[in-house]
């Protein structure tokens, strides 16, 4: 599943997050999509929440950095 997410604007921390991945500093990220809202509508989204590290990441013009995590999932 591939998911793209995108912010009204540019964060204030951008050039914080990126001066530390750009130095290869511990990067943790905490998503909680319940803070979220639905393009078609406005409702909340999924009472869902995830972590992960970012461990490679690509800087992409318009203050955006890409990255990609995948795990297994048991049931």
């Amino acid at each position: 599943m591939s998911t793209i997410a995108k912010a009204d604007g540019p964060s204030p921390k951008y050039a914080e997050v990126l001066s530390a991945l750009q130095a290869g500093k511990n990067v943790k990220l905490r998503l909680d999509l319940n803070r979220c809202t639905t393009v078609d509508g406005g409702k909340p989204g999924p009472a869902t929440q995830a972590g992960l590290v970012i461990s490679a990441f690509r800087v992409t013009a318009q203050n955006g950095i890409s990255f990609a995590n995948a795990h297994q999932t048991v049931d």
